[in-house]
């Protein structure tokens, strides 16, 4: 245990654990906060094992087996940890910054707390900063007061939860008579609209006051189609009064609210349009705003709880995948803290986004997408279930044969035969008295070798390590390690390697390319949802704000990540092969549109190239200002000027030069 004392004033019974001690660091970020407490500090290193992307639990256990004796003995109470991993063993907490300004209960008896390393402030400084004095000032109302309430605790000032039918309608006609803004968030049973329900209802009219209750069983799923019929109801009464309904992530509670009260199947489209018509007539939506406000190359956390941990706390319930395994009564807070926070998250943003000038572009543009993606999703996409069952029976079939091909080669025999050897010679070094050879190989689970070219590490000791191909590392994933990818794999094709070599790498790239499309789409396709036509539909997520360029983002499928026809005759198959499962129900008509080459279009316009624009729009327009009066001239026109007849393109180099 390396420490450094810094600060003035009584002993110090805090410690501030950090990866590595730099007590400048410590002074400028975390004393600022601290000094008020007049005491001194403790800073203590923490052990990493620098050899590994990450320090096991157990290394971390070892480490404090010897760490927090010598602490108690120093006085320390208090600990101030700056590094997740070793926070979550202290607290047994599975969560970091959601966690920012609560006091825990640790191991040895210590008091626990949160703070983000300084370092995270050089990548992105305010919200670091922000969370740093959040923590920090936790830590000193702690000290001073004694009081570890947990964050959040306190938000809810008024709540109602009604259980019976004549008391929900009667909130409905008061949420009416109260004639304010509303907050509105659900629970439901699935992030599919179709099977989602409406479990919980919250309206709330504050940050901190607010009702919520049950519509659906939240047990059985059973609709409550009195309460359903009240809900649609009082939508339509308050599109009437003209104040706004504010969600966070509109395009999942609108969406599920449109089909759940609106459509009577997946493909009414009159239910579609009066949904639409009803509900996103005067709404506001504080991720769209969040979105706006705080959108910079460092990132942004848009979702709810992460914007108002500040507010909330972390009320996260673990089961919330699966609200049917949560208490009612839990649930309904949950959903009233849900609704709650959007209000927070609105008043935190809002002002934000009008001072940075995005307002327009929010109410003019945002909030018209907004409109489309929901309606896009509750659309869907037709597809033909048997084209998508025959491919997956085709690909599958590729799939096993390229993995056949691959094992007959000598690369791979010789790598299966190791693998075998490392687990041999593992299995000997538990056992005390028996040896187990190459006969056993099989019979236990931990004998049991195969060779998996969807396995990254097998695939990265097996093309980069010297034992076995030792190809040149061209590009590294994301963690630091070797990559296996389809790119770097084609790449290796053009070095200096042998046919041998060269040969396995192509058996290996049809396999990715097949492997991808079983994995990522097909299972998704196969689960499209039939429609009363006898035709499946396949539906899936849209996002504006899902990425830093504010390109709109897809999952669930991801449907703006079909593969592409470009990329040689291996993609271009299996894209063709993809694109054939979409196809539009009989009597119906599939059509697709495209903008022919937009990004070139748009940079002519805005840069007025000559040559760019003479391509795409067949002659050049040329724009001159004469005598304060905009000019278009075309580049073959005939112009008369001060008793001369130029072409509308030298008349444009004279004027020019003569400026």
């Amino acid at each position: 245990m390396q420490y450094e004392i810094i600060g003035k004033g009584d002993p110090a019974k805090i410690a501030i654990l950090v990866p590595r001690i730099q007590v400048a660091e410590v002074k400028k970020h975390y004393m600022p906060v601290l000094s008020k407490l007049n005491q001194e500090i403790m800073i203590c290193d923490l052990y990493l094992n620098r050899k590994k992307k990450k320090t096991s639990n157990t290394e971390i256990k070892e480490y404090l087996d010897d760490l927090l004796p010598n602490l108690t003995n120093a006085g320390i109470e208090t600990l101030i940890v700056c590094q997740p991993d070793y926070f979550k063993v202290l607290t047994k907490q599975g969560k970091t910054d959601a966690n920012i300004g609560d006091i825990f209960d640790g191991v040895g008896g210590f008091k626990v707390t949160y703070c983000p390393h300084y370092s995270r402030v050089f990548y992105d400084p305010e919200k670091t900063r922000s969370k740093i004095d959040q923590a920090l000032s936790s830590m000193v109302n702690f000290v001073n007061t004694g009081s570890s309430k947990k964050l959040g605790s306190d938000i809810i000032k008024s709540a109602t939860y009604p259980s019976t039918v004549k008391d929900k309608l009667a909130w409905l006609d008061k949420l009416i008579e109260m004639d304010c803004d509303l907050t509105c968030d659900i629970e439901g049973f699935s992030l599919k609209h179709f099977d989602a329900g409406i479990g919980t209802i919250t309206f709330c009219w504050n940050q901190h006051e607010g009702v919520a209750f049950e519509v659906d069983n939240c047990q059985t799923k059973a609709e409550n189609a009195i309460i359903r019929q009240a809900l649609k109801t009082f939508f339509y009464r308050f599109k009437a009064g003209g104040n706004r309904m504010i969600y966070h992530n509109i395009s999942y509670d609108v969406y599920v609210l449109i089909y759940q009260l609106f459509m009577d199947h997946i493909l009414d489209q009159e239910g579609i349009l009066e949904g639409l018509e009803v509900m996103l007539h005067n709404w506001e939506c504080t991720q769209l705003i969040t979105y706006l406000a705080t959108n910079s190359c460092a990132g942004n956390e848009l979702g709810l709880k992460a914007q108002a941990q500040e507010f909330a706390g972390n009320y996260a319930v673990e089961e919330i995948k699966d609200i049917r395994q949560i208490p009612l009564d839990t649930l309904l807070e949950y959903n009233l803290i849900d609704g709650l926070s959007t209000w927070y998250v609105y008043n935190k943003h809002y002002q934000t986004m009008i001072d940075d000038q995005q307002e327009e572009i929010y109410r003019d543009h945002f909030k018209q997408w907004v409109v489309d993606i929901i309606q896009m999703q509750l659309t869907g996409l037709p597809v033909n279930i048997q084209k998508v069952i025959n491919l997956d029976k085709l690909l599958t079939g590729e799939s096993e044969y390229n993995v056949w091909k691959m094992k007959q080669t000598k690369i791979v025999q010789g790598f299966i035969y190791q693998l075998e050897e490392d687990a041999l010679t593992k299995k000997n070094a538990k056992l005390k008295t028996k040896v187990v050879t190459r006969s056993d190989l099989g019979l236990t689970k931990d004998l049991e070798i195969t060779f998996n070219p969807s396995s990254a590490p097998q695939l990265q000791r097996l093309l980069y390590s010297k034992e076995f191909l030792g190809l040149p590392v061209l590009d590294l994933t994301d963690s630091g390690l070797p990559s296996t990818g389809a790119d770097t794999l084609e790449k290796l094709l053009n070095h200096n390697i042998s046919e041998e070599t060269k040969d396995f790498l192509k058996i290996l790239l049809e396999y990715k390319a097949s492997a991808i499309i079983l994995s990522t789409f097909l299972p998704a396709f196969l689960k499209a949802e039939p429609g009363s036509d006898g035709w499946h539909y396949l539906f899936g997520n849209f996002r504006i704000g899902g990425t830093l360029s504010g390109r709109l983002s897809s999952n669930n499928p991801n449907l703006q990540n079909i593969p592409s026809s470009a990329g040689g005759p291996l993609k271009s198959r299996l894209a063709k092969l993809i694109k054939e499962c979409f196809e539009a129900p009989p009597g119906w008509l599939f059509i697709g549109l495209d903008f022919d080459s937009l990004e070139d279009r748009i940079s002519a316009l805005q840069t007025k190239d000559p040559e760019k624009l003479k391509v795409y729009m067949g002659h050049i327009v040329y724009e001159l200002e004469i005598d304060g009066v905009i000019h278009h001239i075309r580049d073959d026109s005939e112009v008369e000027y001060d008793g001369n007849t130029y072409t509308g393109e030298k008349f444009y180099e004279m004027w020019n030069s003569k400026i």
